[in-house]
């Protein structure tokens, strides 16, 4: 089938046509089911950030929001979008000062921050002038580590990211933002107005870049206190500012206090207004310039003359104490730092804090960057110094929503081929069509239909299924569309992997090639279902252990499994009864090669009367005594080996493995070859149970079918599958895996290995049902795109993550304490998924040496968590290990006793008459 990005799925339920009014989103904390509107809003402003278009709002009440997969990350990506917050639950009022809106990263999540964003900012991958950040809380201590509480920042945390970030033409305002690395970067002409802004490391707002022929950058009505530096301190450094700016900038009536070197620090005055701003203990100068090719600055003593120092305008700036109400325990201890400096002396501290109802003296300490209360921020709006006019102040804000309009009519479209479009296209032309289309790279958005320019619209490469016509497509900016082709996976030339119903007007080019377009209205993902194929039928073949001379018939059985597959044609079946296996010339091999609808049934019984793999179970194996070298893996089809079917067997390389004294597999020594590797269409394997290997246990493509299998003590996967081969989704169901070790780096996910299933390339794959138990690492990890798998109805059990996804920074992951955030992810589909303990007999030493070892590894259980499963408690205790090896005829019968899960469980076969 053909798949997308599941966010595609979502938006493919958009209206056609695109609202002539910008639309209003609502967000509030701990709601649940939401669809976005006023009655039903959404938990989280990801959620509406995904869906809105140019000039939306999104409103969020007062809460606590940690962002898609509590990553703690949030970005506007199309123009005028306007992410408001500080409402009451009602959405009746809004004070960002009363209500605190806080974006914050879960400390403790198994998703840190992307270290390529700030906490919350302005998209510079498209045109996102006017998007606008208002009302926020930002405390970004989490981020950071500390000394111990109330104690220094930890310099290791220097190179994370700050709180905001804007690209041109973005706003900030009404915020209150606390504890931050460089906690504002801005671009030209974007705004910051009304913010406050505290604790800040490097500079509290940082503005570079741009040429004359851009916007100045806004900077007015903020109040920016403790700015540190982390050398030259009170020296005239380059850190320790509250605002820096090396482009065009106006600085407007600013409250800045407090900062490690310089108030303002402007390298290139003559682009900078500078105009009615207050400094107050800026340690080295309120502001600082070149001047004449010379490094020059303007302290409390001269601040006034700063309209002779070369600003393109300057006037009204003034130093005077603010007299802010600052959190009295914390400023107490700052005040006492040692180095203040020599700008100021003795008596100016004591005043300092005399004036702020603290003792004239204390004893100095050294200080570096404390977390400052984040309770404390907002009283910080109201300065106690009456006269004083400059710095943020509480406002009254408006509460208005757009007013609900009739939807637009909907459009009739008339479906067509894109071969019988480009035949034909005056004919026609300016008529609302349907084609069924992939999309393959950006073209020109010049010389367009009518209505469209290199302003307002893109466009995209437009083609049949067998890219044999191609078109072009044009669709406007800041729409549905745009982010849907924009997130469009770019496989290549050749016939496009994803095909898609795009809806719109067609139109004839006079000029350009090719000479017919599409304006899109509106585009989702095309399903195409699959066709199985009629298996054919041929005979039965019959093998059974310790037999010779026999012809394969049912009185006369083969011994080996080998010797039917060599005789087999297409549609055989193979039928096996229980015993014990070793291959041609005890090789403990099989290869299935190029033959089409063969079937291995195992597990009969001598009589070949009834079916049971679990009870007389069939091995295949590498005989102990065996004078042949390992061959690779245990089965293997190659060539074209279309619906093969593997079922009811049990497949062990422990005799290929060397052990230690202890009982523990020795991987220096022992081959990590698969024990099976299946690739063609149609194929399945179920009913088998595969244990003991250095290495994974199947590797398989996405064509196959892998279910009602039992896997244990694997080492890097337990089932590896492939892509590549078509958009056919691997069906990974109802199957046991247990025990999957990473073989150096256990239990902390920086290892790609110790996983369940690892779905690798571009795999489109079905999992459901499975149970997964004592992963090393990630029960599924993927390199996938999300929106071609499906996770359902799985069972997750002392795994260090239940989900990793490859895709993303850094890689999204979900941890058995973290389910929801599956929900976060674009899975095609994602339910039904549960953390729950299967109940397994298992062999008690292979369990104690696994809890001995794997215990101690892992930070992610608690130690409660631990001794609710911890081994019976006798005897000597266990030694830590991996790999200790389990007996195929118990490994068999490993089934879940918990009703609660699926994974493997025996099955009813047919007798085969």
């Amino acid at each position: 089938m053909h798949r997308v990005l599941s966010l595609l799925l979502v938006l493919a339920s958009l209206c056609l046509a695109l609202p002539a009014h910008a639309k209003d989103w609502f967000v509030r904390a701990g709601a649940t089911g939401g669809d976005g509107s006023r009655e039903k809003p959404f938990a989280d402003p990801w959620m509406a950030l995904e869906r809105v278009e140019a000039n939306d709002k999104v409103h969020v009440a007062a809460g606590k929001y940690f962002g898609k997969l509590e990553k703690g990350n949030w970005e506007l990506q199309f123009p005028g979008v306007e992410l408001l917050g500080g409402y009451d639950a009602g959405f009746r009022e809004r004070n960002p000062w009363k209500n605190l809106t806080e974006l914050t990263w879960r400390k403790g999540s198994a998703n840190r921050p992307d270290i390529s964003l700030a906490r919350v900012s302005t998209s510079t991958q498209r045109d996102t002038a006017g998007a606008t950040i208002d009302g926020f809380f930002i405390d970004m201590q989490e981020y950071y580590d500390y000394a111990s509480e109330g104690g220094d920042f930890d310099p290791k945390a220097l190179m994370r990211n700050g709180a905001v970030d804007l690209a041109k033409g973005g706003v900030l305002r009404n915020c209150l933002i606390v504890n931050s690395i460089s906690a504002v970067r801005t671009s030209p002409g974007a705004v910051v107005e009304n913010n406050v802004i505290v604790n800040s490391i490097y500079a509290a707002v940082i503005s570079k870049g741009g040429g004359d022929h851009d916007l100045p950058v806004t900077i007015r009505n903020n109040t920016l206190a403790f700015i540190w530096a982390t050398k030259a301190i009170t020296e005239g450094g380059t850190e320790g500012s509250g605002i820096d700016v090396t482009n065009k900038a106006l600085i407007e009536n600013n409250l800045i206090v407090h900062s490690d070197n310089h108030g303002v620090q402007a390298p290139s005055p003559a682009k900078v207004s500078l105009q009615g701003n207050a400094f107050w203990r800026n340690l080295y100068s309120n502001v600082t310039f070149y001047f004449e090719g010379k490094k020059s600055s303007l302290d409390d003593s001269d601040i006034g003359e700063a309209e002779d120092a070369g600003f393109a305008k300057a006037g009204g700036n003034v130093a005077v104490d603010p007299k802010l109400p600052f959190d009295s325990a914390w400023y107490e201890k700052f005040t006492r730092r040692s180095t203040l400096g020599k700008k100021f002396d003795a008596k100016a501290w004591e005043e300092t804090r005399t004036g702020a109802g603290l003792p004239a003296t204390g004893e100095g300490v050294a200080l570096f960057a404390p977390a400052y209360p984040p309770q404390a921020v907002a009283a910080l709006i109201a300065p106690k110094n009456a006269s004083l006019k400059q710095g943020a102040r509480a406002r009254e804000l408006p509460v208005s929503f757009s007013a609900a309009t009739a939807a637009a009519p909907s459009k009739a479209y008339t479906k067509v081929t894109l071969g019988a479009f480009a035949a034909n296209p005056k004919g026609y032309d300016g008529k609302d069509i349907e084609v069924v289309l992939g999309v393959q790279g950006v073209s020109n958005p010049d010389n367009g239909p009518p209505g469209t320019s290199r302003d307002t619209h893109k466009a995209v490469r437009l083609v049949d299924a067998k890219n044999e016509t191609s078109s072009v497509g044009f669709f406007k900016k800041g729409t549905s569309v745009e982010r849907t082709i924009d997130n469009i996976p770019n496989y290549g030339s050749g016939p496009p992997r994803d095909l898609f119903v795009v809806r719109g007007t067609a139109r004839a080019r006079e000029g350009g090639y090719p000479k017919h377009a599409i304006t899109i209205d509106a585009i989702e993902p095309f399903e195409q279902a699959e066709v199985a194929s009629e298996r054919p039928k041929g005979r039965d073949w019959f093998v059974r252990a310790g037999e010779s001379g026999g012809d394969g018939s049912r009185e006369k059985p083969f011994k080996d499994p080998f010797q039917a597959i060599e005789r087999a044609g297409k549609g055989d079946r193979i039928l096996v009864t229980e015993g014990e296996y070793g291959g041609k010339l005890k090789s403990g091999k099989w290869v299935v090669d190029g033959k089409q609808y063969l079937a291995l049934l195992g597990g009969w019984d001598r009589d070949f009367t009834k079916r049971d793999p679990w009870n007389t179970p069939s091995l295949l194996a590498w005989p102990s005594d065996s004078k042949t070298s390992p061959q690779g893996y245990l089965f293997e089809g190659n060539g074209d080996h279309t619906g093969l079917i593997i079922d009811g067997f049990v497949f062990d390389r422990r005799s290929l493995n060397r052990y230690d004294a202890d009982g523990f597999i020795d991987l220096n020594t022992s081959p990590d070859n698969e024990h099976l590797w299946v690739s063609s269409a149609e194929t399945v394997v179920r009913n088998c149970t595969f244990l003991n290997g250095a290495g994974a246990a199947v590797r398989m493509s996405n064509l196959v079918t892998f279910e009602n299998n039992i896997v244990a003590n694997m080492f890097g996967e337990a089932i590896r599958v492939s892509g590549g081969f078509g958009t056919r989704p691997a069906q990974v169901r109802n199957n046991t895996i247990l025990f999957v070790w990473n073989r150096n780096r256990p239990h902390d996910g920086s290892s790609s290995t110790g996983s369940g299933v690892s779905l690798n390339g571009n795999t489109a794959a079905v999992l459901d049902g499975n149970v997964f138990q004592y992963v090393d690492n990630f029960a599924v990890r993927s390199t996938s795109n999300l929106s071609e798998v499906v996770l359902t109805n799985n069972a997750f059990f002392r795994n260090w993550a239940a989900f990793r996804s490859t895709l993303g920074t850094p890689p999204p992951t979900v941890d058995e304490k973290s389910m929801h955030l599956l929900a976060d992810l674009p899975f095609k589909k994602a339910e039904g998924n549960v953390v729950v303990d299967g109940g397994f007999d298992i062999d008690p030493a292979v369990y104690a040496s696994w809890f001995a070892r794997t215990s101690q590894e892992t930070s992610r259980f608690t130690a409660e968590e631990w001794s609710q499963i911890a081994p019976k408690a006798g005897g000597e205790p266990a030694k830590p290990g991996m790999g200790r090896a389990l007996d195929w005829k118990a490994a068999a019968k490993l089934f879940p006793k918990n009703a609660q899960v699926k994974g493997a469980r025996p099955r009813k076969l047919e007798k085969g008459e």
